[in-house]
């Protein structure tokens, strides 16, 4: 009589090494594609780990999103403080070379989460946390380089909430590659031209 034998479970990898694997697995593809067009077979098959494993870790897609969020912001806070170190002694910028617009691109993958988040009516704490840590971090810098504190938090919350904005609106408008440059340009153009708004809004010595 032939003996039957168990087939043996893949071995279970340990929660960081995953929620690492799953991260970088979403980056990669956000690489190519937007987030509507990745699936959670997907991002799995990406990180080479079984689909379920996201839901034992994360609880949802959601959650795991969230991570994704949370790990790009530190990113792109610990490279834009690398770009602006440099940036700071020249000022905000020219029309022709705005130094902040370098640490743009990777930015676009956190408010395209963000956008996709909010419109799955998807809010957290941790979520909450990464927009605040980008924000403060845009306030601070603006403030170092002469821009009043009230203009500077303007500044800082129209143009997050435009990207978020923008990501939203890509596949609605059809908006190109050219034209998506030329918004980030214009909206860095106008950080660059702060005094005169300033000026005109009377928020000039304005540090509340």
């Amino acid at each position: 009589m032939a003996s039957v034998t168990t087939p043996k479970r893949a071995p279970q990898i340990p929660k960081a090494q995953a929620t690492k694997l799953f991260i970088e697995a979403v980056i990669e593809l956000l690489e190519t594609r937007p987030i509507g067009d990745i699936s959670d077979q997907l991002i799995a098959d990406t990180a080479g780990i079984n689909r379920a494993t996201i839901y034992r870790h994360f609880g949802t897609r959601f959650e795991l999103l969230d991570a994704v969020v949370a790990e790009l912001t530190q990113q792109r806070l610990a490279n834009a403080s690398e770009v602006v170190a440099s940036a700071d002694s020249e000022g905000l910028g020219s029309q022709q070379n705005p130094p902040l617009a370098k640490i743009l691109p990777r930015g676009q993958m956190i408010f395209q989460l963000a956008a996709y988040l909010s419109a799955q009516n998807y809010h957290s704490e941790k979520l909450r946390a990464s927009m605040g840590s980008l924000s403060d971090w845009w306030i601070e810098h603006l403030e170092r380089l002469g821009v009043p504190t009230r203009m500077a938090k303007t500044l800082a919350f129209k143009n997050m909430t435009l990207s978020i904005a923008r990501a939203s609106a890509a596949d609605l408008f059809a908006l190109t590659d050219d034209t998506v440059a030329d918004i980030e340009a214009l909206a860095l153009v106008e950080v660059a031209n702060f005094k005169i708004s300033a000026e005109t809004l009377g928020w000039a010595n304005n540090n509340s």
